[in-house]
């Protein structure tokens, strides 16, 4: 029982105490008292039981929110190991590639040299042949052995045309191989020569694209068949914010037009920060930032299959971090475009 109905009921019992002395004008006034009180009291009790619905219910959104963090969290890294794993197979085809030249080169080499051998041994015998044939010539009347002689260098003659005939097969077959392999890495080469001309095509829309904005808040580079559009925090966000800036918006938006109409370029968002603060809180906020920049993306009708999210913290500065204007530079987001590398794939498994 609250104060407020101890009190009504002490009201009550003191106006039935003392009737017989109060005039009946007071003890209405006393009554309508104790009725007011009483509908307080029950209007409290109802703000009472409302305050404990808004609480529980913001409880309930507290636990979804923690939910929707932790699941971020876990795509965070499950997209930064699919990111790994398209690093390290453009690294396996780099170095496939560059031994493919070096067998190309060395059956070059090789192939040449042994025709040139074979060529050479011919040559000898078939001399060796035309002088005992003068020589069998001038005696074959005479000298009967020499018949016999003949005959051996006749069959021997034989032998070395039946092994050269298999050794200029060998080389055929050789040839044939080299050639197959030549016509694989020019298609390769034509694979890759595409890529980073799609790769150029790109860097040159986008700096178009994005000519407005100040060379210190944004640049466009391309490197080994990728596009690199990296980002200040002071184009983006305020410090510690994970909230973009209007004209952070207005670029992303120029950014999301060129992505849209080149669909076949798998996309990677990194978030930088420097190194003032503590590292794991400088990571969470390099992530966020990355989600952020991503769900701006998605606005403007950029497909998320396409897209990955990461955060690097503090641990890939591109600057030294020991003043303000290396800082400023590792504060950056970047924007990782990639060709897909579907035919070069398939070049490769064939």
């Amino acid at each position: 029982m609250n104060k407020l109905t101890v009190y009504s009921l002490s009201v009550f019992l003191m106006s039935a105490l003392f009737f017989s002395c109060v005039s009946n004008k007071k003890y209405q006034e006393s009554l309508a008292k104790s009725s007011t009180l009483s509908q307080q009291n029950k209007t409290c009790e109802k703000k009472l039981e409302g305050a404990q619905n808004e609480n529980k219910r913001l409880l309930d959104d507290l636990r979804k929110s923690e939910k929707q963090i932790s699941d971020m969290a876990a795509d965070t890294t499950r997209m930064g190991e699919q990111y790994r794993s398209i690093y390290a197979m453009n690294s396996e085809l780099e170095r496939l590639y560059r031994q493919l030249m070096e067998q190309n080169e060395a059956l070059i080499s090789n192939s040449s040299s042994e025709k040139r051998e074979l060529v050479e041994t011919l040559a000898a015998l078939q001399a060796e042949i035309n002088q005992k044939d003068i020589l069998l010539t001038k005696k074959e009347e005479n000298n009967e052995s020499l018949l016999g002689s003949l005959g051996e260098r006749e069959a021997k003659v034989r032998e070395l045309e039946a092994e050269l005939a298999d050794r200029e097969a060998t080389l055929l077959q050789i040839q044939a191989d080299l050639e197959a392999r030549e016509a694989r890495v020019n298609e390769l080469e034509a694979a890759i020569a595409s890529q980073e001309a799609q790769a150029k095509a790109l860097k040159d829309k986008l700096s178009a694209a994005l000519l407005n904005f100040s060379d210190s808040d944004l640049s466009v580079e391309e490197r080994n068949g990728r596009v690199y559009v990296s980002m200040s925090q002071n184009l983006l966000f305020a410090t510690g914010s994970k909230t973009i800036d209007s004209k952070g918006r207005e670029a992303l938006r120029s950014l999301a037009q060129v992505l849209n109409t080149n669909p076949d370029i798998d996309i990677m968002i990194e978030g930088h920060t420097d190194s003032i603060g503590e590292a794991n809180t400088n990571w969470d906020l390099s992530v966020l930032r990355a989600t952020t920049i991503v769900k701006e993306l998605l606005r403007n009708s950029v497909s998320a299959e396409r897209i990955t999210a990461s955060g690097k913290g503090e641990h890939a500065p591109i600057a030294d971090n020991i003043n303000e204007e290396g800082r400023s530079l590792n504060r950056r987001t970047e924007v990782i475009l990639t060709p897909k590398l579907d035919e070069l794939y398939d070049i490769l498994n064939n």
